[in-house]
C-alpha cells in the first residue's frame, strides 16, 4: 500500500472542490479541519492512525472470517416537517447501503471493465438495532423534536446519541451548517480514530433527503460514501496524484470527479498508469458504483483496530441484531398538514409513531368533524372558531401509547378587526394575550408582552433571545384584519435589536396570510448585522432611546390589501444573539418603492465576482413588471433588461460582460412597480 502521510495532511486540512449549484457532497474534510483548529493534537493522532493501518497492510484482512455485522441507530431530528422521514424510507436506506457494500446493487453491471475484477463484496452488513442501550425494545429509530435540525452540526449529537462502541449513530437533519449560505452540504462523518479523541461525536450527520430510495430521498449514495469514511476510507482524490486515497488498487486521482467520464486519467505517475476509478463510492462522481478489494481490506483493518467491540458477538446479541427480533410497542406521535385554518376547512393528520409499528389507531379531535377516527391518516373538518387539542392512541399486539398535542389547531372565523386603519401599540397586556398567537415550538424563551421599554407609550413586545439555542424559531401571529374597507396598502412597524457579537445571525421575517395562517407570503427579511439597529453589546439589550429603533414600511400587494382576513406573522430565528423588540404596528398609508432585502425574494447572483457572464435569479410573490439595470462607479446607468411583466415564481436573468463593457464594480438594481432591490457585482 502507498504511504498515507500526505493523504492524512490533505484530509485533515481540507480540499476545496467546486461543485455545480454549490452542492457539497461531503463535508468530512472541512469538519476535520475545524476539529484540528480546536485541538491540534488530533493531527498527530490522524497521522499515527494512518501509519498504523499502513503497517497492517492487507495481510490481516486476508485472515478475517466472514461477514461482520454492524448495529445502527438513526436519530431523526425534526420539527414535524418533511425531514421527519418515515420508517419505510429509513429501511430503504439500510437496504441500499447493504446492496452497495455487498456489490448487489442493480447497477453494478455497469462497472467499467477495467475495474470489474477489483470491485468488492466488502462482507460488511448493517442492521437496525432491536435493543436500545438499556435493553428496551427499539426499531433502531429515535425521533427528537428540535430546531437544531436546521443548519445542523455536531450539536445535534447532544440531543440523542447511543454509545459509539455499541452502535453506528446516524443523525438525520433538514440541513447542515456551512459558512456559505448558498451551499448545500449533503453529509459528513469522522474517521474511526475519532474514538481516540472525540467518541461523543463519532457517527454520521446526513440530510434527510439523502437517506433511502423512497419518500423525500433523491438519487444519491451519500450514506454509502459517509459510512466509507466511518470505516476508515479517504476520498480517492484526497492525496491528489501523490497518493490518492492510499489504497493499493484505487488509482490516484487529481481532483474530485463530478460528472461520469469513465475514460479520464488525471494522474500519470502511478505504475502501472491506469485511468481514474471514477465509479468509486469515495469519489464525488454521478455514477458511484463500487468499492475496491483494497478498500474492503482497509475497512476491515479499521474495524479490527478501532471498532472491535461494535462487531463482537456479545454486542450483536445485546443490540438485538442477531436472533429473533422482538416486536416493539409503538411510541405515539403524529403530524398535521397545518395548524391554522379558516372555519369550514380541513386538516389532514398522519401517524408518525415510532419504536414499533402500530396496527390500530384511536384519534380524538376536539372541535372536529368527525370527532374521532380509527385510520392512520384521517382528514378532519373544523367548522367552529377556536383552539383545539388532538389525541392519538397508537397500539399493536405488544402495547399502546398516547400522545396529546394541546392547542394544536387554531380555527379562525371572520376577521376580528374591520375598522381601518389598524394600529397596535401593545399597551394592553390582556389584548396581547387574547388576540395574538405565540408559537413557541422549542419550548424555550419566546415572544411576550413587555413593559420595560417602548418606542411610544409604556409597552411593546419582546423576543427573549439572549439565551436561546441557535436555530430556534418563534412566531408571533397577529389577530385577523379585514382590509376590504380601505384602499391603504402598507404596513409600518418599529423594532429594536442589537447583536450580542458580530458573529450572530439572528433573523427576523415578516409574512402575511389571507387564509387564516394556512399559508404565508414573505414580504420582509433581515438578519445579522443588517437587522441590527444599534451597536452590538455582550449583555442583554434594552433600547434606551428612540435612536435605537428603526421604522419599516412595507407595500402590500393587492392579494393582501384586498383580503377580508389578513394575518401578520413575525418569525424570529435565533442565531445566538440578543433581544429584539417590536412596537407601533400600523396598517395604513401609501408609499412609493419598497426597498427590500435580497433574501426577501431569494435573490442570488452567481458567479460573483466573475470574469465572464453572471446569472441573477429571484422569486416573485406576485405578478410584477420588472426591469434590471446596472450602475457603474461613475454613476452611468446601463439597462440590462427593459421592463417586462413577469408571473409569480422563479426567474433567471443572464448578465453578459459585453453589456457591461468593462471590468469594474457595478450596482445591479432590480426594480418593479412595488419594490426595488440592489446587489453589488464585481467584474474582472
Amino acid at each position: 500500500m502507498k504511504n498515507l502521510v500526505s493523504v492524512c495532511l490533505l484530509l485533515v486540512f481540507g480540499i476545496t472542490t467546486g461543485i455545480a449549484q454549490n452542492e457539497v457532497p461531503c463535508f468530512t474534510n472541512e469538519m476535520m479541519a475545524k476539529r484540528i483548529a480546536e485541538n491540534p493534537d488530533i493531527e498527530r493522532i490522524n497521522q499515527e492512525s494512518f501509519e498504523l493501518l499502513n503497517t497492517l497492510g492487507e495481510s490481516q484482512s486476508a485472515n478475517r472470517g466472514g461477514t461482520v455485522v454492524i448495529p445502527m441507530v438513526f436519530h431523526v431530528i425534526h420539527v414535524n416537517g418533511p425531514e421527519n422521514i418515515s420508517k419505510e424510507q429509513i429501511e430503504s436506506g439500510v437496504t441500499a447501503l447493504n446492496e452497495d457494500f455487498s456489490l448487489l446493487n442493480a447497477d453494478a453491471a455497469n462497472i467499467d471493465a477495467l475495474f470489474q475484477s477489483r470491485a468488492a463484496d466488502t462482507q460488511i452488513e448493517f442492521r437496525l438495532a432491536n435493543k436500545d442501550p438499556q435493553g428496551n425494545c427499539t426499531d433502531g429509530i429515535v425521533r427528537v423534536y428540535s430546531d437544531l435540525t436546521f443548519n445542523a452540526d455536531d450539536d445535534v449529537k447532544d440531543l440523542s446519541g447511543w454509545p459509539n462502541n455499541k452502535y453506528l449513530n446516524i443523525w438525520v437533519v433538514e440541513s447542515i451548517e456551512d459558512d456559505d449560505p448558498n451551499s448545500v452540504i449533503l453529509g459528513y462523518a469522522y474517521l474511526p480514530n475519532v474514538v481516540l479523541w472525540g467518541p461523543d461525536i463519532d457517527g454520521i450527520v446526513i440530510r434527510s433527503d439523502r437517506v433511502g430510495t423512497i419518500g423525500t430521498a433523491s438519487t444519491s449514495r451519500t450514506l454509502t460514501h459517509e459510512v466509507g469514511h466511518y470505516l476508515g476510507l479517504s476520498h480517492t482524490f484526497d492525496g491528489g496524484c501523490n497518493g490518492g486515497d492510499g489504497v493499493s488498487d484505487t488509482p490516484p486521482t487529481a481532483n474530485a470527479n463530478q460528472g461520469c467520464n469513465v475514460n479520464q486519467n488525471t494522474c500519470n505517475n502511478d505504475n502501472p498508469d491506469i485511468k481514474d476509478n471514477v465509479q468509486n463510492h469515495m469519489d464525488y462522481s454521478s455514477c458511484r458504483l463500487m468499492f475496491t478489494n483494497g478498500q474492503s481490506d482497509r475497512m476491515h483493518d479499521a474495524i479490527s483496530t478501532y471498532r472491535t467491540s461494535l462487531v463482537s458477538n456479545s454486542n450483536l446479541a445485546a443490540t438485538g441484531v442477531i436472533g429473533t427480533p422482538d416486536i416493539c410497542a409503538p411510541i405515539a406521535d403524529f403530524t398535521s398538514s397545518t395548524y391554522q385554518i379558516c372555519a369550514g376547512n380541513t386538516v389532514s393528520f398522519a401517524d408518525q409513531s415510532w419504536n414499533g409499528t402500530p396496527t390500530q389507531w384511536s384519534w380524538t379531535f376536539q372541535g372536529g368533524s368527525p370527532p374521532t377516527a380509527t385510520t392512520a391518516t384521517p382528514t378532519i373538518t373544523y367548522n367552529t372558531p377556536g383552539v383545539y387539542d388532538v389525541t392519538l392512541v397508537a397500539s399493536n399486539a405488544t402495547g399502546s401509547d398516547t400522545e396529546t398535542k394541546t392547542a394544536l389547531v387554531y380555527v379562525s372565523g371572520d376577521a376580528q378587526y374591520s375598522d381601518a386603519p389598524f394600529a397596535e401599540g401593545f399597551e394592553s397586556a390582556s389584548n396581547f394575550s387574547n388576540d395574538w398567537i405565540v408559537d413557541n415550538a422549542s419550548g424555550g424563551q419566546t415572544w411576550s408582552h413587555f413593559s420595560g421599554t417602548s418606542y411610544s407609550g409604556n409597552s411593546c413586545v419582546r423576543m427573549s433571545n439572549f439565551n436561546s439555542d441557535d436555530g430556534n424559531i418563534d412566531d408571533l401571529i397577529s389577530p385577523s384584519y379585514d382590509m376590504t374597507s380601505t384602499s391603504n396598502n402598507t404596513m409600518k412597524f418599529k423594532y429594536a435589536y442589537v447583536q450580542r457579537n458580530t458573529d450572530n445571525s439572528d433573523k427576523l421575517r415578516v409574512l402575511f396570510s389571507t387564509n387564516c395562517g394556512q399559508s404565508w407570503i414573505l414580504r420582509w427579511s433581515k438578519a445579522g448585522s443588517v437587522l441590527a439597529t444599534s451597536n452590538s453589546q455582550p449583555s442583554p439589550f434594552t433600547p434606551s432611546s428612540p435612536d435605537q429603533w428603526r421604522e419599516v414600511t412595507l407595500n402590500l400587494p393587492s392579494t393582501i390589501s384586498s383580503s377580508d382576513n389578513v394575518r401578520v406573522k413575525f418569525e424570529f430565528t435565533s442565531g445566538g444573539g440578543n433581544m429584539l423588540y417590536v412596537d407601533d404596528i400600523n396598517l395604513g398609508g401609501t408609499v412609493g418603492f419598497e426597498e427590500i432585502s435580497a433574501e426577501t425574494i431569494g435573490l442570488k447572483l452567481y458567479p460573483n465576482p466573475t470574469e465572464n457572464n453572471s446569472m441573477l435569479s429571484f422569486e416573485l410573490m406576485e405578478s410584477e413588471r420588472v426591469a434590471l439595470y446596472a450602475t457603474d462607479m461613475m454613476g452611468k446607468r446601463i439597462q440590462i433588461t427593459n421592463a417586462q411583466q413577469l408571473a409569480p415564481g422563479l426567474h433567471t436573468i443572464e448578465i453578459s460582460k459585453a453589456q457591461l463593457s468593462a471590468a469594474g464594480v457595478y450596482m445591479l438594481t432590480l426594480e418593479g412597480e412595488n419594490m426595488r432591490v440592489v446587489e453589488k457585482l464585481v467584474v474582472y
